[in-house]
């Protein structure tokens, strides 16, 4: 488990590396099996909302970043100066160029995470962005609860360029091997 959440962080932190121009880490620190959705701690996240598609069944997951840390995210994407990167983070809003920015970042992270569990799953799973969604300190992302389904939590901690550490969260589907049909 904790070796697919380290993957997927790491193809995410290389993508965004890309994206924004600046280096991006992500690191695994734990992952574990769950059956509640895991929510973030300590402050207002941005979920980073994912579709995963297994041989018929749609389920769902998120990378939950601090707001800071999405907004300086979105300001890199848009080549904003430093200064108005930093001044941006300490909003309690978002402006429209940033939330479309946002919506750009999703999809990379959406195409990262398809293509690390390609790796594990190469017959048949897909990975697609859903959107991304602001949470409230120990808020959970909204996304439909299977009876009985799973997940995956993996709880790491992140960098963006010389700043300060941050904690993530990604939560993956507990992907089974064999999957009936939704219908």
């Amino acid at each position: 488990m904790q070796a697919q959440v380290r993957g997927v962080l790491e193809r995410i932190a290389s993508d965004l590396s890309l994206l924004t121009d600046r280096p991006v880490r992500l690191e695994c620190s734990a992952a574990r099996r769950c059956s509640s959705k895991p929510a973030g701690s300590g402050g207002v996240h941005i979920a980073f909302k994912l579709r995963f598609e297994w041989r018929g069944q749609r389920l769902h997951g998120a990378l939950l970043l601090p707001l800071p840390e999405a907004i300086a995210l979105a300001g890199h994407l848009l080549m904003q100066p430093d200064e108005l990167v930093a001044a941006k983070r300490a909003e309690p809003s978002l402006d429209q160029g940033s939330k479309e920015a946002l919506l750009e970042i999703a999809n990379f992270i959406g195409g990262a995470t398809d293509g690390a569990l390609r790796l594990h799953y190469p017959q048949g799973l897909s990975v697609r962005a859903l959107g991304c969604q602001g949470l409230r300190p120990e808020q959970a992302p909204a996304f439909p609860l299977a009876a009985g389904e799973e997940w995956v939590e993996g709880r790491g901690t992140g960098r963006i360029g010389a700043g300060l550490p941050f904690e993530c969260l990604l939560i993956l589907p507990l992907i089974r091997e064999q999957a009936a049909p939704v219908g």
